[in-house]
């Protein structure tokens, strides 16, 4: 009958034990695409698709072209995605000089999107300095959103020749989610003039950890402090 008064205690051990085991991991799907571009050398295209994990890059290409001008795109960045976090580090400038009536355009892109699916309620962080001053036409955001399109997104930011900084969280229901991280910026120059854009983020998004384990501590302790009692 005494070990009775510990029933409560162990059912909640058992729930939340159940409840850490039921992990969130944001690897199960990752897409990126990164693409620079200049008008001036067409074959001058640099991809980069479907790749997990950890990956940086450091990517510039150009082209000059005497009867047009010249042109050119860079683009750094360190991404790194985990079971439980994304982040990213991401820049680009793009630049054109254009000697002709021709146009000479410039294109820098960095698109990422993990997807995944929430077993639990789950809290996430999400953490971003955002900076772009498009050329021609441009921008960076974030966002939070379902995996069904024909829903509108929890979460949005997004600047234009602007800045922002980003400090929110949000708590999840079970189901199907996407983040997704774009970066762009890209010049169109004609006779006379010399133009340029650029793009800089820094992005954290991650789940936070359910406190279950400061809930076992304490029933351990409370445990514990019962049995001493009951000894004496």
């Amino acid at each position: 009958m005494r070990h009775s008064q510990y029933l409560p205690l162990i059912t909640l051990f058992i729930l939340c034990a159940h409840a850490s085991a039921q992990m969130t991991n944001l690897s199960a799907f990752r897409y990126a695409a990164i693409t620079l571009t200049t008008s001036d050398d067409p074959t001058s295209t640099s991809r980069l698709s479907q790749t997990p994990g950890l990956f940086q890059h450091n990517l510039s290409i150009w082209g000059d072209n005497p009867l047009w001008g010249s042109a050119a795109a860079a683009l750094d960045f360190d991404s790194n995605l985990t079971a439980s976090a994304f982040d990213l580090q991401s820049g680009s400038t793009v630049e054109a000089d254009s000697f002709s009536t021709n146009r000479t355009r410039s294109v820098s892109l960095h698109f990422e999107t993990i997807r995944f699916t929430l077993l639990e309620t789950t809290t996430f962080e999400l953490s971003a300095d955002m900076d772009n001053d498009a050329g021609f036409s441009g921008s960076t955001y974030v966002q939070l959103a379902y995996q069904d399109p024909t829903l509108d997104p929890i979460y949005r930011e997004a600047v234009v020749n602007a800045s922002a900084t980003i400090n929110t969280s949000f708590t999840l229901d079970p189901g199907l989610y996407e983040f997704e991280f774009w970066g762009s910026t890209s010049v169109v120059e004609e006779t006379g003039g010399e133009n340029s854009g650029s793009f800089n983020a820094a992005v954290t998004f991650h789940a936070v950890p359910a406190p279950s384990s400061g809930i076992f501590l304490a029933i351990s302790g409370l445990l514990t402090t019962r049995r001493r009692r009951c000894t004496r």
